[in-house]
């Protein structure tokens, strides 16, 4: 399936709504009355800051030991870290999203986008003015 068939099936299939897959479910669905908190993981340290005051536990920085990139693991088979540099740059938003696309996903989740304080999604920057 192309990117572009997933985001058609996530908008217009009723499975690829908020019916089928957790992952595609719209975040704040999750949302429960009473919550007066959500942390971003953009600011994950700052956030965790706050969490941690917030339960009276004094402030350490979190290690980030369980990550990948494009190239794969860190880790060996035997689960010892390996610091591997990055060869790759990262794909940007605009190395999948068409036009027709990133205005699928903005309003298919724009309730999301809303909720959380995101404005819009981050534009691609071929189309940063």
């Amino acid at each position: 399936m192309s990117f572009d068939d997933f985001i058609n099936f996530l908008c217009f299939n009723e499975k690829g709504k908020d019916r089928n897959d957790p992952h595609w479910t719209s975040q704040h669905k999750f949302i429960k009355p009473g919550i007066d908190f959500i942390g971003k993981l953009e600011d994950f340290d700052k956030d965790f800051k706050i969490i941690l005051n917030r339960i009276g536990l004094p402030y350490q920085s979190p290690k980030h030991l369980n990550y990948t990139t494009k190239e794969g693991a860190h880790y060996t088979k035997d689960l010892k870290y390996v610091d591997k540099p990055k060869k790759a740059k990262p794909p940007e938003l605009d190395d999948y999203y068409t036009d027709k696309t990133y205005q699928l996903i903005y309003e298919r989740y724009k309730k999301d986008f809303e909720m959380f304080g995101y404005e819009k999604i981050p534009l691609p920057k071929q189309w940063h003015i």
